[in-house]
């Protein structure tokens, strides 16, 4: 079993793009946790495909809004796979379902672990460095 633990940051924000297509935000990087590897793998924009490969190749791909933003993010790079066959644990999704209103990370991980979350994705804009 290759449950793989996933999250991506982008190089915009919606505001700098006109819209709310995830698609123009384009990966800054994205970051696996694999529980075969037993570690991290850091994936920039340039290695995108090698990231879709390891998701696909998952047997199940756990994050947090993963099916309507990173993915969508990730379809830039490759428009004609289809992500909804990807084996996917989405707590946003399943959470919001279950509770009928979504619930954010921050509150999550303050709740399930003790813990906050020390930035966001609009700080994270300025702070990845796309290398």
């Amino acid at each position: 079993m290759n449950p793989v633990f996933f999250d991506l940051e982008t190089q915009k924000l919606f505001q700098e793009v006109g819209g709310r297509d995830p698609r123009k935000l384009l990966l800054a990087c994205g970051v696996t946790y694999s529980t075969v590897k037993n570690d991290f793998t850091v994936y920039w924009e340039s290695h995108a495909i090698s990231l879709i490969e390891e998701l696909k190749s998952a047997d199940k791909v756990i994050g947090f809004n993963i099916r309507e933003f990173d993915y969508e993010v990730l379809r830039h790079y490759s428009p004609d796979f289809n992500f909804s066959s990807v084996r996917t644990l989405d707590l946003l999704l399943d959470l919001s379902r279950i509770l009928n209103f979504r619930i954010p990370l921050d509150s999550l991980a303050r709740a399930s672990l003790g813990t906050t979350k020390v930035a966001d994705g609009i700080q994270s804009v300025g702070m990845v460095s796309c290398g």
